[in-house]
């Protein structure tokens, strides 16, 4: 009997035991919620570590940043010495015609407009013609024809590998070449009215160089354009036609030596 009980009473101080360990367990679990200080350290910790996340951003971002600039400035450093060595060579080669020797043929002084000049003793490539003159007052556009054919000769039947042609109304330079038509690649090169080179009632200069598959231009000294025709024979060139409105002081023709 009394064992019984001995036994009895262990149990029920152990289950005492057990409801008080759960008990104390739960009331720190509640005072360390209710603390200030834990709740205080832990968002100072979660604060830090959003902090540290931030750092960590902002310098993967100015990094790729300083990539993407220096990236962008060896691009442009390229690109611009690649265009100013174009520009430089194009500059070359323009100085380069412009200072070979040529020699005078012949002078067509003060033609009267429209004119068809004869030039068949300096047809072809290795040729140089200077058109000295000036627009008339109310012009509105001039043409220079570099012609195959004769004199006389229908103009259905003529070859006309460089038309020159001024627009003054429309700041325009037209080139093109006829060949029982005019060619369907028609050149413009269309100015602003302060950048065009021909005004009403000024003088000018034009200079053409017949090389072996295209006419290089100069307007006031300066270079403008290369045209090359189609389908034509630069050597069968024989006339000049001058038409339009358009005074000319003289036809400079000169040959390469």
């Amino acid at each position: 009997m009394d064992l019984n009980n001995s036994c009895k009473r262990n149990c029920d101080y152990e289950a005492m035991d057990g409801a008080l360990y759960e008990i104390t367990q739960q009331t720190y679990e509640n005072l360390r919620a209710d603390d200030p200080e834990k709740q205080e350290a832990n968002n100072t910790s979660q604060g830090i570590t959003s902090a540290v996340r931030i750092r960590r951003l902002n310098i993967c971002m100015f990094f790729i940043s300083t990539v993407l600039l220096i990236g962008g400035f060896v691009f442009f450093v390229l690109a611009r010495n690649t265009v100013c060595s174009c520009e430089n060579e194009n500059i070359t080669t323009t100085v380069s015609k412009k200072m070979e020797i040529f020699e005078m043929l012949k002078v067509f002084e003060t033609p009267s407009i429209p004119a068809i000049l004869n030039i068949s003793f300096a047809k072809g490539p290795g040729h140089k013609y200077i058109f000295t003159g000036r627009v008339n007052e109310t012009g509105e556009q001039f043409d220079f024809n570099f012609e195959s054919g004769t004199i006389g000769e229908s103009i259905s039947t003529r070859i006309i590998p460089y038309h020159f042609n001024p627009r003054m109304e429309n700041h325009m330079i037209v080139r093109n070449s006829y060949n029982l038509g005019w060619g369907e690649a028609e050149e413009r090169l269309i100015f602003t009215e302060r950048s065009y080179p021909f005004r009403w009632g000024e003088y000018f200069e034009v200079m053409v160089i017949i090389e072996e598959s295209k006419f290089v231009t100069y307007i006031n000294d300066d270079y403008y354009f290369d045209f090359h025709p189609f389908n034509v024979i630069m050597r069968d060139i024989k006339l000049l036609e001058i038409t339009g409105s358009v005074e000319l002081l003289s036809v400079e023709v000169l040959r390469k030596m």
